[in-house]
C-alpha cells in the first residue's frame, strides 16, 4: 500500500510539474511575441533606434529564460529563434526596413509554434 501511495505522490508530481512549465513556456512565448510586435511597430515607423532597444528587450527575455527553454525543448528551434532575431538586428541596425520586416515575420511564426514544441509529450521527448 505504501508504494501504491508513493506512486501516486510522484504520477501527481510529475503532472503538476508538467503543467507548471507548460504554462511558463505559454507565458515566455507571449512575452517574446509582445517583443516582436513592438519591433515590427518600430520598424514600420522607421524608428530603428526604438526598434534597437525592443530587440535587446527581446534578447534579455529570452536569455533570461534559455536555461529553462533549453531544459526540455527543441534545441533546433531556439537555435533558429537566436538566428533569426540576430539577423533582425542587423538588418534593423542597418536600416533595411523590408529584411527586418520580413525577418520579424519569421520570428512571428517561429514564436507562434514555440509552445507546441516544449510541451512535454512522448514526440517532444523521444
Amino acid at each position: 500500500m505504501q508504494s501504491f501511495i508513493t506512486a501516486l505522490i510522484i504520477s501527481v508530481a510529475v503532472v503538476m510539474g508538467s503543467l507548471l512549465y507548460t504554462n511558463r513556456v505559454d507565458d515566455i512565448a507571449a512575452e517574446l511575441l509582445l517583443e516582436t510586435n513592438k519591433i515590427s511597430e518600430c520598424i514600420l515607423n522607421d524608428e530603428f533606434i526604438n526598434a534597437e532597444k525592443a530587440i535587446s528587450a527581446f534578447e534579455d527575455c529570452l536569455e533570461k529564460n534559455k536555461v529553462l527553454l533549453e531544459a526540455t525543448g527543441n534545441h533546433e528551434e531556439l537555435l533558429k529563434i537566436e538566428l533569426s532575431y540576430k539577423e533582425l538586428r542587423m538588418f534593423t541596425l542597418s536600416g533595411q526596413k523590408a529584411d527586418a520586416l520580413a525577418q520579424c515575420a519569421s520570428l512571428d511564426v517561429l514564436l507562434n509554434h514555440m509552445p507546441s514544441n516544449y510541451k512535454i509529450k512522448a514526440e517532444n521527448i523521444l
